[in-house]
């Protein structure tokens, strides 16, 4: 009796240490599919700075007729390179999404299933300006697995991107560029998200909105990948989302992001480095798009048509309307980049900048066709404003370097 005890308690606790190594295994794959996560929301909600703006949009000082407008050929133009790009494409390809860094041009080629954005096989390639050397660094194949590369971003160690697939599932891959070996830093399977990725990047920081259910009902999240720790956390677990396709944008360590409560909307700007937040407040009622931060302005967008392009300035204490619906171009996408604000036009098919510093309006993109449709327009994680010229066969890669 005391032999068969002693082996039942032998196989007992031989089965538990065998469950406990299986466990550690799951916890330990786990981290490496998904990176270490810490789950307190890192936001020092204390070391905050808040600013009214609920009252001032009747005295919103409006600057929108000041902008003169510049001619393509000056001494202005010296302040920038605008050049676009044909990439090579093989043989039964489209190019898709794009990228740059440095001397890099990082590009998505599908080949696509008819009546479909998914593909069977997908490859991403490297193109020098250079010396116009093209290699292939990704590839993707399976003939009964679908899937689609969207959200390619590239800082100098690597780039990153999500795989979609038909069945609404997401991965958020990370591929080293010294290497070539990649990382899955996230997964739909893992966080239960409704809504793939939407990333900006930087050479530090990688962030993009989740949602999560609490109570029944479905919060937003904003999640912030510290690249260089291999850590994601927590910035915000009630964010406010206009879209789903709504993009947390980060300039110089500042990232904006909105919030709601009863006093309004909440222009959320955070530094992460030191863990300060100041907020601006608007009224319930504003519409808001694409809202973008720096060290010293805050813009953004009411609607994608003929609308205000608001601007505060931080330094200056002072609300500004630099863009008015009443003589405005359809817009299609704004950025902030220093003192100058992109505008994607679509009604003219092209980008200009406004100086908000010099008041002048700078023509980019006509100076290179009037024919031109631009999507993907974003600015790099080396502050360099990019976008994809889609009017054209060869789908130009366009590159707008501040001197």
């Amino acid at each position: 009796m005391l032999r068969c005890d002693y082996e039942n308690n032998k196989r007992t606790f031989m089965n538990l240490n065998i469950k406990k190594v299986f466990l550690l295994i799951v916890i330990f794959f786990y981290s490496i599919i998904s990176g270490c996560e810490g789950n307190d929301i890192i936001t020092n909600t204390n070391n905050t700075n808040i600013v009214n703006l609920t009252n001032r949009f009747e005295e919103c000082i409006d600057i929108s007729n000041k902008f003169s407008s510049i001619k393509s050929k000056g001494k202005y133009f010296k302040k920038f390179d605008i050049n676009e790009y044909v990439l090579p494409l093989p043989e039964g390809g489209e190019i898709g999404d794009q990228t740059v860094y440095k001397n890099k041009i990082y590009y998505v080629v599908t080949y696509s299933r008819k009546m479909s954005n998914f593909a069977k096989k997908v490859e991403i390639y490297s193109y020098d300006i250079n010396n116009n050397n093209n290699n292939l660094i990704y590839q993707y194949e399976n003939s009964s697995k679908d899937i689609y590369i969207n959200e390619l971003r590239a800082n100098e160690k690597y780039l990153f991107w999500t795989i979609l697939t038909p069945d609404n599932s997401w991965n958020l891959y990370r591929l080293s560029l010294e290497d070539k070996s990649t990382k899955v830093i996230r997964t739909s399977k893992n966080t239960h998200s409704k809504i793939p990725p939407v990333i900006t990047l930087t050479n530090n920081y990688l962030c993009w909105y989740e949602t999560i259910n609490k109570n029944e009902n479905i919060y937003f999240v904003l999640k912030i990948y510290f690249i260089n720790e291999d850590v994601i956390k927590t910035i915000s677990d009630n964010v406010y989302l206009t879209s789903p396709y709504a993009r947390a944008f980060i300039r110089n360590n500042i990232l904006t992001y909105l919030t709601q409560n009863n006093e309004g909307i909440n222009i959320n700007i955070y530094n992460i480095k030191n863990d300060q937040n100041k907020i601006l407040i608007i009224p319930a009622n504003k519409k808001i798009q694409n809202v973008i931060s720096n060290e010293r302005f805050t813009v953004w967008h009411e609607n994608y048509t003929k609308t205000n392009i608001y601007v505060y300035d931080h330094k200056l204490d002072k609300f500004f309307l630099i863009n008015s619906k009443e003589n405005s171009h359809n817009i299609f996408a704004i950025d902030l980049l220093g003192s100058y604000v992109f505008v994607n036009a679509s009604d003219i098919n092209n980008i200009f900048c406004l100086d908000i510093d010099t008041k002048e309006k700078i023509n980019l993109t006509n100076t290179l066709n009037n024919n031109n449709g631009y999507i993907f327009t974003r600015v790099t994680a080396e502050n360099n404003f990019i976008a994809q010229n889609s009017n054209h066969k060869d789908k130009k890669c366009l590159i707008i370097k501040i001197k």
